[in-house]
């Protein structure tokens, strides 16, 4: 990111080259954890992906090279990886709407008070205190998958 963010370039085309560059380094780290995700889900019987619909993060790395927010270009990387892998394999993906799973409660559903890696959850009849932020959002996406179809994933080929 360092790297990309002092770059100076007048043309496209070393733009296009400098981010080909990068790809090429962290493409293989993307997809072998896509590889995982799916290794992973394969254990279980029937399994299904699930995951948020990230369809809004449309932004290129190199139109987000200036940001902080690596997540913006790289969780659609991946997910791009995993759906290409999934299908691949023949394990059906749900996207679910991504709106509140960070700051939504797992077993009550209400929105709780985040901190930079946990959830606090508020609500007193709740069995939730502090839980982790990344694990309460993930089982907030997985509950979320009964309400939406499998999809038919789209995906370009391995690019």
């Amino acid at each position: 990111m360092q790297a990309l963010q002092g770059a100076k370039f007048d043309t496209t085309n070393g733009q296009t080259q400098l981010f080909a560059a990068l790809w090429h380094q962290i493409r293989p780290q993307v997809y072998d954890a896509a590889v995982r995700v799916v290794r992973y889900a394969q254990e279980f019987p029937a399994p299904t992906l699930v995951l948020e619909d990230l369809s809004f993060c449309e932004a290129t790395l190199w139109e987000r090279r200036t940001t902080d927010d690596v997540g913006s270009w790289l969780l659609p990387a991946l997910q791009h990886a995993i759906a290409v892998k999934a299908h691949d394999a023949g394990v059906p993906m749900r996207y679910v709407d991504p709106k509140y799973t960070t700051q939504q409660c797992h077993s009550c559903g209400e929105l709780g008070h985040l901190e930079r890696e946990t959830l606090e959850c508020t609500i007193e009849d709740c069995p939730v205190n502090t839980v982790c932020r990344d694990r309460s959002a993930a089982v907030s996406i997985a509950q979320r998958a009964d309400l939406v179809e499998t999809t038919a994933v789209a995906y370009h080929a391995d690019d």
